[in-house]
């Protein structure tokens, strides 16, 4: 009996992690959008790199409060076209899922022209954009 019910509260934790990360993704994406109406410019800027930095860069630069412990559920990155220089017209924001420190291949992404985040264990640049 404790093994049901522990495979179902597995389920229900993946699933506000989910959750967790559709958020995010979305408050990242609605923190750029915000960011190049207030430059005036007509870019996005990218957030790439090794975690924890790339997460510590996109606080920082959009002025959010994305999780960055050792103990985060998710990566976050920022991915713009063209990708020369760091800027461009067009971004999409991803999450990986890390569990005990470790990134595994569960991704949800969302582009900027997208109304919500797409789970497909894709990163953007396996996507077609």
């Amino acid at each position: 009996l404790s093994v049901l019910a522990y495979s179902q509260f597995e389920g229900y934790k993946e699933s506000q992690l989910d959750r967790e990360a559709q958020a995010n993704i979305r408050v990242i994406a609605d923190a750029e959008r915000a960011l190049r109406i207030a430059s005036d410019n007509d870019s996005y800027v990218a957030y790439t790199g090794a975690q924890p930095a790339a997460l510590n860069n996109l606080n920082a630069g959009l002025k959010l409060m994305v999780p960055v412990a050792n103990t985060r559920n998710w990566n976050y990155w920022v991915q713009v076209r063209p990708a020369a220089p760091a800027q461009g017209t067009r971004f999409c924001v991803e999450a990986q899922r890390v569990v005990n420190g470790v990134a595994i291949n569960r991704w949800w992404s969302m582009m900027q022209d997208e109304a919500a985040p797409v789970q497909n264990n894709q990163s953007c640049n396996r996507r077609a954009w």
